[in-house]
């Protein structure tokens, strides 16, 4: 999309508007579905790690912040996990 390369496979891709830029910020993100503990092993929650992130075909990662970078993997996290995987949102 927009000249961004095709998201990996095994990846996620989330849009993300920057306020002032006319380009979207297309962004890959590693995703982790929670896992339940069994026995005595912890419970681990869902998580995103951003992998990279194209205005174009320029990966900006490198430039963003970690505060706006956490803001992407929520916002992104939030948006998988209402996704009921069945092509659309769960209704709030």
């Amino acid at each position: 999309m927009n000249g961004a390369p095709p998201c990996p496979r095994e990846s996620v891709e989330f849009i993300y508007d920057i306020d002032d830029v006319d380009q979207p910020l297309v962004c890959h993100l590693d995703y982790q579905p929670s896992e339940d503990g069994h026995g005595d092993h912890p419970d681990y929650p869902s998580t995103m790690c951003l992998e990279a992130a194209y205005i174009k075909d320029v990966n900006i990662l490198g430039l963003l912040s970690p505060d706006k970078i956490e803001a992407i993997e929520l916002l992104a996290l939030d948006e998988q996990e209402r996704f009921d995987g069945d092509g659309g949102y769960d209704e709030e």
